[in-house]
């Protein structure tokens, strides 16, 4: 693999650090999905403590990072330990050129709920509207879809 998205293959590409537990518990799983997918989605790894700058220029601030391209274009972005189901939907998803799976029902309600914890925190206590303004940041991250904001 030569390190670019392939036009003609969807690519994944899990970033990951030799010291992240996540990342060693994933492995396993993840390289179950990328054979079980291989015919049809080509599958690398980038050790983001050796090659730096290739994390950065894919904007990965986290591990593990697991980011799907189809035709270069990134279509898919996960931070964060997945499941091997969640991880066959990806690669599935990727391989038949339907959208990927984004964000989990419990992720979503996760973030949802601490929006609206910061936010209502912010108001009981003063009111603290940078609270408020972060708590709702939260919110409008739990609730739009990245793929309206051009990912």
């Amino acid at each position: 693999m030569n390190g670019s998205p392939s036009p003609t293959r969807p690519l994944v590409v899990e970033v990951v650090t030799p010291t992240c537990a996540q990342c060693r518990a994933m492995a396993p799983d993840i390289a179950a999905a990328a054979v079980a997918h291989a015919e049809r989605v080509d599958f690398e790894v980038v050790d983001a403590a050796t090659e730096v700058d290739r994390a950065k220029g894919l904007g990965v601030h986290a591990t593990p990072t697991l980011i799907g391209f189809v035709d270069g274009r990134e279509v898919v972005r996960h931070v964060g330990r997945r499941t091997r189901p969640e991880l066959d939907a990806v690669f599935a998803a990727l391989a038949e050129g339907s959208d990927p799976p984004q964000l989990g029902g419990a992720e979503r309600r996760l973030r949802l709920l601490a929006g609206l914890a910061l936010a209502g925190v912010g108001l009981v206590t003063g009111p603290t509207w940078l609270l408020v303004a972060v708590g709702g940041l939260v919110v409008g991250w739990a609730v739009v879809p990245l793929r309206w904001l051009g990912r």
